[in-house]
């Protein structure tokens, strides 16, 4: 008979409290996190070109990212004058924003750029579906999507279309994030909320805080607070049988969007690495 296993749920480090407060007096106690240049999410400057030369090795990845960018290029309705933005366009971005980094293409950047500012110019982010909504798992995704885009293209942007980029980002997806996170006002801001809402809407926004320029720091650490509130909670809601109460496609659909955040926060906060531990994970 096999001897039964040992007990995996028992995390190897000790987790520090994540509500808002603890988290806001731990910030308050540590030396000052530092943004650095772009790119600042996920690598440095100075990565850049070993990372490029690794991906433009995988022959399979390289025509795939041309291909996208292609059908992007090609589909006449991305680059249509109506309807002027739809959040779908996010996607459009995102595979033109990478193309335009790998292969170091000006054309494709600005493209991209112009997909930016069209976002950047919409009223609003939430999507039509959620209104009357302040502030929705889409508008924080689009906040995610301007994070990485601003990364990529770190080269190819002025000053002038970072802080329009970054005052789009806080007016449309930061500060009703915060607004809502504070009045508990919405049910993916509540901290019982036990479904994937919640780390979407907290893990991109919280990933976009950390790219928008412009930002007040101590409004952008409060936004990090909430954001690192809602992506644990939900890591703490997942019982011992890894069984998520909106089931395995949800949970996996969301998970990456809690620990991309996770990832970049770990950048400038030590702390936050500590959360890659959890033992759900």
């Amino acid at each position: 008979m096999t001897e039964t296993s040992p007990d995996r749920d028992t995390p190897d480090i000790e987790l520090p409290p994540h509500d808002v407060e603890a988290t806001l007096a731990r910030r308050a106690d540590a030396p000052p996190a530092v943004m650095k240049d772009r790119p600042r999410l996920f690598w440095a400057a100075d990565d850049d070109a070993a990372l490029r030369e690794r991906a433009l090795a995988d022959g399979s990845f390289v025509a795939r990212l041309r291909q996208s960018a292609n059908a992007t290029i090609d589909d006449a309705s991305v680059f249509a004058d109506e309807p002027a933005w739809h959040f779908t366009q996010q996607t459009s971005i995102g595979e033109l924003a990478a193309a335009a980094w790998l292969f170091q293409e000006p054309r494709l950047a600005s493209l991209t750029t112009r997909l930016l500012d069209r976002a950047a110019s919409a009223e609003k982010w939430v999507a039509p579906v959620h209104e009357p909504m302040a502030c929705d798992h889409v508008a924080a995704n689009i906040g995610a999507t301007f994070a990485t885009t601003l990364d990529l293209l770190a080269d190819a942007l002025t000053e002038e279309q970072l802080h329009r980029y970054g005052d789009a980002v806080a007016a449309k997806c930061l500060d009703p994030f915060l607004e809502t996170c504070r009045e508990r006002s919405i049910f993916w801001a509540q901290r019982d909320c036990p479904g994937n809402w919640r780390m979407m809407t907290c893990g991109d926004a919280g990933l976009a805080a950390l790219a928008a320029p412009g930002i007040d720091e101590e409004r952008r650490n409060e936004i990090l607070a909430y954001a690192l509130e809602g992506v644990v909670d939900i890591l703490d809601t997942i019982p011992p049988d890894g069984d998520f109460v909106e089931g395995p496609h949800y949970f996996m659909a969301t998970l990456g969007m809690g620990l991309r955040y996770l990832v970049a926060l770990s950048r400038i906060d030590p702390d936050a690495a500590r959360y890659l531990a959890h033992p759900r994970l």
